[in-house]
């Protein structure tokens, strides 16, 4: 049995050939792959280890993160002042309309700083609806140049990733195209 903040809980699998082994309640672990890819610096603290998954928080006030063993590729032990890595099968990847983290199973290509894409009009009934649910959200959305996107990200804007984890991109005979917002409190921001 294994000791947790809510009582003691069975381990999914023998205790030596759990992916988890070795972790304790309350140790620093990150998660890589993480879509966007600034978010791999970000440091949880282990909250629980349930029969065949590892719960997550980065803050208290956070959402647990809960990610299945199955989903797990390796983890590394934490070194030092280092936390822990688990490296994933998949991937960890923000959703913007739920405000959400969800663990989906796709890997994203090793040179992709966004993750993964899918091409879509402007005019499509999905893409405005997504725009809509967004600006009911408060976000600001608007289609951004690939060449400037840099820039509108350390302004404070955000890529728009879909329900399904990938981000929407379009094509005119000028450039590409990718969707992005303001979140709420960047928009109120000077």
């Amino acid at each position: 049995m294994l000791e947790t903040e809510g009582g003691a809980v069975s381990p999914a699998y023998p205790r030596g050939d759990s992916p988890f082994s070795g972790l304790k309640p309350g140790d620093r672990i990150q998660v890589h792959p993480s879509i966007p890819r600034h978010n791999e610096h970000r440091e949880y603290q282990i909250q629980r280890l349930e029969a065949g998954r590892i719960v997550l928080r980065e803050r208290l006030a956070d959402q647990p993160l809960s990610i299945p063993a199955a989903s797990v590729a390796k983890v590394h032990s934490a070194r030092g002042p280092k936390p822990a890595l688990l490296v994933l099968k998949g991937r960890l990847q923000w959703i913007t309309a739920t405000r959400q983290w969800m663990v989906l199973p796709e890997q994203p290509p090793a040179d992709s700083e966004h993750g993964l894409h899918k091409l879509a009009s402007s005019s499509d009934d999905h893409v405005v609806e997504v725009i809509e649910r967004l600006g009911q959200q408060g976000y600001s959305a608007w289609w951004v140049p690939v060449d400037e996107v840099r820039e509108f990200l350390i302004q404070g804007g955000e890529i728009i990733y879909d329900a399904d984890g990938r981000y929407l991109r379009t094509r005119d005979q000028r450039s590409e195209w990718i969707l992005l917002a303001r979140r709420p409190e960047a928009a109120a921001l000077p």
